[in-house]
């Protein structure tokens, strides 16, 4: 379980970090560009000097993932985002949290900025779900702007800048490993206790 969760934690900071080398012209080509920058990535030398093995695949699984991570990651990519591929994006959503752990939809230029916003909303954790129900695997959002395309910078300016804070950073209870999440209880019942106890 822990091994899932780093997998599905590492693909969406890989995700993230990626710079696509170019603005291209097909969805295809973001694609490639991704698939082959995962491989890369993911299969480099591990901790001490150990290799890792992760099948990153193309158009994969019974629903046809863009990208999958050792059958285990969905990723869908959308070039130019609209208001229909919006919409296509939700049923692809929604079929991939059945087959898989992990999604991560990735829109490489965004032209229905509050149709993306909206799927964000409709798609956001339940924190009361804590990842029990096996059919809603958790989705990340990953916005690559095109004005950034080509570049190997990290710094975002404006309304990428904002979007790209709304879109990950933070690390979800479900993505720690058992070891990270008891220590986080630790804390937040000690916080409790130390504050219950200044109370009284």
């Amino acid at each position: 379980m822990a091994a899932i969760g780093n997998v599905k934690r590492r693909t969406h900071e890989l995700v993230k970090d990626w710079t696509p080398e170019e603005e291209y012209d097909r969805e295809y080509d973001y694609q490639q560009d991704l698939q082959q920058y995962l491989d890369a990535k993911l299969n480099s030398g591990g901790m001490m000097g150990q290799q890792s093995t992760h099948v990153v695949e193309t158009e994969h699984g019974q629903q046809n993932a863009d990208i999958a991570v050792d059958d285990t990651v969905a990723i869908e990519l959308k070039q130019d985002l609209t208001n229909s591929n919006t919409k296509k994006l939700r049923g692809q959503i929604d079929a991939y949290q059945r087959e898989y752990d992990g999604v991560i939809a990735c829109a490489c230029g965004i032209n229905d900025m509050s149709g993306w916003r909206r799927l964000q909303k409709d798609f956001a954790d339940d924190p009361m779900d804590m990842g029990m129900d096996p059919n809603t695997a958790p989705v990340r959002f990953v916005h690559k702007p095109t004005s950034e395309m080509g570049a190997q910078q990290s710094g975002n300016t404006g309304l990428d800048a904002e979007l790209s804070a709304e879109t990950g950073g933070e690390l979800d209870f479900e993505d720690m490993s058992p070891i990270q999440q008891i220590f986080m209880l630790l804390i937040l019942l000690i916080g409790v206790g130390y504050i219950l106890f200044t109370v009284v």
